[in-house]
């Protein structure tokens, strides 16, 4: 359980810290609709996680998955897409940022073209991401060249966003059942 406690406090810090950059929390009222009924399915899954980890983290981006896909049919893609991301990356990064440091080693995760490990560069897209977002809602941060947040959100919001979920999901799948596999797990250290 000290995992599902680790996760809360890191979804309560990013939802601070994205409602303090946003001039307000809009993210709470967007995980307002789904707390309770997503709530329970993350509790089970924390708890089959405690069981088995390979099952309990592809439960866990399984369900942010199953709520991307909701949160979206609720929302107007083309004005709420940066804004529904950034609540549910509030709840993804811990998630990654669990699985990342609890199979950090059980294998080779850097690409062979670099040495920057695989985690660190979905993270680098994902900020670069989360930032362009919070740029599209008026946050209070500036890019190095002025672009009009509502022709970014107009122009990129069904294909900038809405896919990006998708992707980080499958990886992270990918990823953690490889790092938690029998096999990877039990092998020596090279």
């Amino acid at each position: 359980m000290r995992l599902a406690a680790f996760y809360a406090a890191g979804v309560v810090v990013l939802l601070l810290l994205i409602g303090t950059l946003l001039d307000g929390p809009p993210p709470l009222s967007v995980l307002a609709y789904v707390g309770v009924p997503f709530g329970i399915f993350f509790l089970l899954a924390f708890l089959l996680l405690a069981a088995a980890r390979r099952a309990g983290f592809a439960a866990l981006w399984i369900l942010l998955l199953a709520l991307w896909v909701w949160l979206i049919r609720q929302s107007d893609l083309t004005v709420d897409a940066p804004r529904v991301f950034l609540a549910w990356s509030a709840l993804a990064i811990p998630l990654f940022g669990i699985g990342a440091l609890g199979t950090f080693g059980a294998q080779a995760d850097a690409p062979t073209l670099t040495r920057m490990p695989r985690p660190l560069l979905i993270l680098i897209v994902w900020a670069a991401l989360a930032a362009l977002a919070m740029y599209a809602t008026g946050g209070t941060m500036a890019l190095p060249f002025y672009v009009d947040p509502d022709q970014l959100v107009y122009k990129l919001g069904r294909f900038v966003w809405p896919p990006a979920p998708f992707a980080f999901s499958a990886i992270e799948l990918a990823r953690v059942w490889r790092a938690t596999s029998p096999v990877t797990s039990a092998a020596p250290a090279a």
